[in-house]
């Protein structure tokens, strides 16, 4: 047994679970970050978290900003608002009372695609196989070296502006489809997003809904106007589209090189708060620089409950 399922075993283990809880009281709240995930996995993996007890975003900033407790306490947030998954994870919400909050790219429910979701898409589909592309031989037939490649596509993703990769990007979709290696109709099986009237169904004092951004850029790849029109007019698109006011923000890939040092305090002027993917309790962190502890669907339980306890 390795070491993270030893620790995982311990904290499900009668004694594990009694210093599990302890050591959760003591040591303050923490957001959840997730993704595409099937409402039955989110709902196991919440009901995990037990004895500690869902708060929305909006309570757990204002304790925090205020200096007061947040211990027990954790928010659920889910990013870019995916349509196969966020409308049975909203109907979770509301039937176990769980304040939720999802963070919407809005270019991604404007015009149906982001070049990340392009990129996942791409991933699901593509064989272990040999291509040509930009005047060299691409191989991906060994599982490290596909993993690789769409490792470094991300990484050029993370921190680099989208009109310096998308163009790639589409001309790499065409030459496969052309090629037949993967089909077109593969390609447009991507994740799709929420359209406007679904937010307007699924908004509630329950479930809320909050700004990622426009575009979905890595806000340090953006100039300090592009940045303040993406806060704005996310915020301003969410707000009419819903009724309901736009409160935090969350950062486009959330690590550090996509962040930058520029960001969060102009952000600071825009929202009560901002979340990235650094991984950790609130503790003493500012406002505008929030970590999460990400759950993913492989995620066992006992897994969950480890993440909470070494963050």
């Amino acid at each position: 047994m390795n070491s993270r399922r030893l620790v995982a075993s311990f904290c499900d283990a009668g004694p594990g679970r009694l210093a599990r809880a302890a050591l959760s009281r003591s040591r303050g709240g923490y957001i959840l970050a997730f993704h595409d995930i099937a409402p039955e996995i989110f709902e196991s993996l919440v009901l995990a978290l037990a004895p500690d007890e869902a708060v929305s975003l909006d309570e757990l900033v204002a304790r925090h900003r205020a200096l007061k407790s947040t211990r027990g306490c954790f928010a659920i947030t889910l990013d870019d608002g995916y349509a196969d998954s966020i409308p049975g994870i909203c109907a979770v919400a509301r039937r176990r009372q769980w304040p939720a909050t999802v963070f919407l790219p809005t270019r991604y429910l404007d015009c149906g695609e982001l070049p990340c979701v392009r990129l996942q898409g791409l991933r699901d589909v593509l064989p272990r196989c040999c291509f040509q592309f930009d005047g060299a031989e691409i191989d991906l037939r060994e599982a490290s070296r596909h993993a690789r490649w769409f490792e470094d596509w991300n990484q050029k993703i993370y921190t680099t502006h989208e009109r310096e990769y998308q163009p790639s990007i589409d001309r790499l979709l065409d030459e496969l489809a052309e090629a037949d290696i993967v089909k077109q109709s593969e390609l447009a099986e991507y994740p799709r997003a929420l359209n406007w009237e679904q937010v307007r169904m699924l908004s509630s004092d329950l479930v809320r809904f909050e700004s990622h951004g426009v575009s979905h850029n890595a806000v340090a790849t953006l100039t300090d106007e592009e940045l303040e029109q993406e806060l704005v007019n996310s915020k301003a698109s969410i707000e009419q589209h819903t009724g309901r006011t736009v409160n935090h923000f969350c950062y486009p890939y959330g690590g550090a090189e996509s962040v930058g040092r520029r960001a969060p305090a102009i952000v600071a002027r825009f929202y009560d708060s901002a979340v990235t993917m650094t991984r950790g309790r609130l503790g003493k962190h500012p406002p505008e620089l929030l970590p999460r502890i990400p759950l993913y669907p492989a995620d066992s339980p006992a897994v969950v409950r480890l993440k909470v306890v070494v963050r």
